[in-house]
């Protein structure tokens, strides 16, 4: 499949636009262009099995202050500057600054920050465990976005999770949503009229369409609504124009 600038952002993450060190080699192409075939093979997998997978423990490195520190220094010219650099084609460039800025976007509100008041002004404290975790669960998504499928594999798919996807990657979920769609109507082909999923990986597929809990699967339900997802957008070759600096902007700085 052609790739198109979301799954190029999809297979690099965001760490690296944020760091403005993103680049596009080969391999990033290939990668997003198999990202639809990989999806595919993942859900397939999940849902031919019985059992969960064992819990993976490598996640994306995480930083607090350094993350923090980039979101707030993110939307400049330098930045828009940086990617350029590292995608020549200047129309792919400004597709993969507006499908970046989506992800940066969201990622921006929900960098937790406490502030207390004092007398000699604003202290910042350490966010509650609460408030750092669920961030960093949407930051692993913005940094590897198939974390969802491997989580869905492990049972611990959460809710806020499959938002962070839906919000950052909604080319990407279409996917996923379509795959399960699809894969639950093979599996059940291949397994029989009988053949239902374990109750607990029912929940998790669930988790991952949004689905109500207390129904059944719905399986033309769901297959109605992925099919009116729509055709992803391509990244134009060989393009002139001007780089799209202000999708990086932040609303103040638009304003300033």
């Amino acid at each position: 499949m052609e790739p198109t600038a979301e799954s190029i952002v999809a297979t690099l993450g965001i760490a690296p636009f944020l760091a403005r060190t993103a680049r596009l080699h080969r391999y990033v192409l290939d990668q997003a262009g198999a990202m639809p075939a990989r999806v595919v093979r993942k859900v397939r997998a999940f849902l031919g099995g019985r059992e969960f997978s064992e819990p993976h423990p490598d996640l994306p490195e995480y930083d607090h202050g350094k993350v923090g520190q980039e979101l707030l220094e993110t939307g400049n010219a330098a930045q828009a500057s940086a990617i350029l650099d590292g995608f020549p084609d200047q129309a792919l460039a400004n597709d993969v600054i507006n499908q970046a800025s989506r992800v940066i976007h969201f990622l921006q509100p929900l960098y937790p920050r406490r502030v207390r008041e004092t007398l000699t002004g604003p202290v910042e404290q350490v966010p509650s465990r609460q408030t750092l975790a669920a961030f960093r669960r949407a930051y692993h998504v913005a940094c590897e976005p198939m974390l969802v499928l491997r989580d869905m594999a492990e049972g611990s798919l959460s809710r806020d999770q499959v938002r962070a996807l839906e919000q950052m990657y909604p080319e990407l979920y279409r996917i996923v949503g379509a795959a399960i769609t699809a894969g639950l109507v093979a599996v059940k082909a291949r397994k029989g009229a009988g053949w239902t999923l374990p109750r607990r990986k029912e929940l998790a597929v669930k988790t991952m369409l949004g689905a109500d809990g207390s129904s059944p699967m719905q399986l033309a339900a769901y297959q109605r609504s992925f099919a009116k997802s729509d055709k992803p957008e391509r990244p134009r070759a060989g393009g002139a124009g001007r780089v799209n600096t202000e999708a990086l902007l932040t609303p103040g700085q638009r304003h300033a």
